[in-house]
């Protein structure tokens, strides 16, 4: 499951680039780059700096706060709090192991859904900027998609580790002094 979310996690970073590359060139020199609530253009920057701002720093940004951060701490956070919480009997090594790589794919996974959302927006935005139209697409499809996730991936996260923990320990034999 590991190599599935890391692979689905670079294919959206790259799914996203492509899209940058294939429409830089049709960009005017001047782009809409902020919309109000209903999706209609209220700000105009350059290209360069729409490119910059909407690319670089939203692929940086998603790429480390949401990707490689969580793992970061996964590795070695959660690395030290379940090898102390195993030192003291309470999580078995495996069991700890298992916690650090769902985490790991969790944080992978809501970094690609963050990631091809922008991607979305980003599409929008440059739809917008080159076909002359008069209003995003479906922006409250996309806000709804970023609060929901914002929102529910906590609790998913936690739902799943407790699954986790209580698939692990019915699994575990019956030794013969437990019986």
């Amino acid at each position: 499951m590991k190599k599935v979310s890391v692979a689905v996690f670079v294919l959206s970073c790259l799914a996203f680039l492509a899209q940058a590359l294939y429409y830089w060139p049709l960009l005017p020199d001047t782009v809409a780059s902020h919309f109000d609530l209903h999706g209609r253009p209220d700000g105009w920057t350059s290209r360069s700096s729409y490119a910059y701002f909407g690319v670089e720093f939203t692929v940086g940004l998603v790429c480390a706060a949401v990707g490689l951060l969580p793992a970061w701490v996964t590795s070695k956070v959660l690395a030290q709090v379940t090898d102390a919480l195993g030192e003291k009997g309470r999580l078995s090594p495996t069991l700890a192991q298992d916690v650090r790589d769902y985490i790991l794919v969790q944080s992978l996974w809501l970094a690609s859904i963050l990631m091809l959302t922008m991607a979305d927006l980003f599409w929008q935005s440059s739809r917008l900027n080159v076909e002359h139209l008069p209003a995003l697409d479906h922006l409250y499809l996309n806000l709804g998609v970023l609060i929901g996730v914002g929102l529910g991936w906590p609790l998913v996260l936690l739902v799943g580790a407790v699954f986790l923990f209580r698939r692990r320990r019915s699994s575990r034999p019956v030794t013969a002094g437990q019986a």
